[in-house]
């Protein structure tokens, strides 16, 4: 083992307060240490999406999920007259809505999918326009989200194409599916 006399009493002095500044750190580094603080209990849950629709101007309480829809003998080239119906976003989040029509059910129909525009208007949300085959796939109100408890008032029309020719044909009935996402 080497002595410490046999350095160069520079190196001494330097490795000296070395060992004296680290030893003050440590002591002042306890010293300015705090006690532990706490952030808790923490709880999370997801928030809830919920789409409810009602016949008419109003939507009722509750989640309704299904009501009537437009019963209309339609003129060709002529819009059949506004059906009314309320989208109420009851969740915890806007959601952006999406309308889709089942195609499955028009195979057989005396008048096609094609022949039908339907329009759906809701204020706050936008308005859907397109033939009944154009909503083969889910289609998004162009507008703002449904705000959360803001019921939204819409409508329905339905036109036949001016093309159309023929009498006392019939168009399967169809359901327009509605679906809210964040």
């Amino acid at each position: 083992m080497v002595g410490l006399h046999k350095f160069n009493p520079m190196v001494r002095a330097i490795g000296t307060v070395g060992a004296i500044a680290a030893l003050v750190g440590g002591i002042t580094y306890a010293s300015l240490q705090t006690d532990p603080v706490t952030l808790g209990p923490n709880t999370l849950t997801s928030a809830t999406a919920a789409l409810a629709i009602g016949a008419g101007t109003s939507c009722p309480g509750g989640n309704t999920t299904t009501t009537t829809g437009i019963t209309a003998s339609l003129v060709p080239g002529v819009p059949s007259a506004a059906f009314p119906f309320c989208l109420d976003n009851t969740g915890g989040v806007p959601l952006n809505i999406t309308a889709q029509i089942d195609q499955s059910v028009f195979v057989g129909t005396d008048i096609l999918p094609t022949d039908v525009t339907l329009t759906l208007t809701c204020p706050h949300i936008g308005t859907l326009s397109g033939t009944l085959d154009q909503y083969a796939s889910p289609v998004t109100f162009p507008g703002a989200p449904l705000a959360t408890a803001s019921p939204e008032n819409c409508t329905e029309t339905a036109t036949l194409a001016s093309s159309f020719t023929g009498s006392n044909k019939t168009l399967d009935a169809f359901d327009i599916s509605f679906v809210g996402n964040q």
